[in-house]
């Protein structure tokens, strides 16, 4: 059996198996994974991901949506036609090239929203980061390193009192590593093999 290894689950393709779903279980009654990946190749998906997919409240409420959709265009006999004239992977794609093509017609509407002095500082706080990060991306590995360790020193100098034993700068150095393993392990990862590295 060939692997099939896919991460993400775009909105169009959780949107086409509700969809699918809503219609299998409008026809037969029944829906298991193995009726949906029959039903959808194209997604290239396994049974264990269409079932944990399935668990979720975003695509429950999904379904639940599609089944309302098939309950109403049923009830209506001018909608019905419609229906069955496109097939549902058809109408799904053009619903995805006419959002791309809504994307790049419209322009970025800019919002004022008031914001709390922590979210304003939490915000220029993220851009900053930003900022950093997109210094760093064009100069190349060795820049990157040095920014790195401007930054580190910067934030050590914050932190450590005056004078402070070697002890406790040790321990407040692997308080910092821990602490960023435990929120970014890639990041710490590429920390240390930078470290061994040079």
């Amino acid at each position: 059996m060939r692997r099939l290894l896919r991460c993400r689950w775009t909105d169009e393709e959780l949107y086409l198996l509700a969809r699918v779903e809503a219609q299998l279980t409008t026809d037969t009654g029944k829906c298991a994974n193995v009726d949906l990946l029959a039903k959808l190749p194209q997604l290239q998906r396994t049974p264990e991901a269409i079932k944990g997919q399935r668990r979720s409240a975003k695509y429950k409420g999904l379904v639940k949506g599609c089944l309302e959709e098939i309950a109403l265009s049923a009830s209506g006999p001018a909608s019905r036609g419609s229906i069955t004239e496109q097939p549902v992977e058809e109408r799904v794609l053009t619903a995805e090239s006419t959002s791309e093509v809504a994307q790049a017609q419209d322009p970025a509407i800019a919002v004022d929203v008031p914001l709390s002095p922590k979210t304003a500082r939490v915000l220029e706080t993220l851009l900053a980061g930003a900022e950093r990060r997109v210094k760093c991306s064009g100069r190349g590995a060795e820049n990157a390193k040095r920014h790195r360790r401007t930054f580190r020193k910067q934030t050590q100098d914050d932190s450590t009192p005056g004078s402070g034993s070697r002890r406790k700068l040790r321990r407040a150095k692997n308080a910092r590593v821990q602490e960023l393993f435990r929120k970014y392990p890639s990041r710490a990862a590429a920390e240390v093999l930078d470290t061994l590295g040079s």
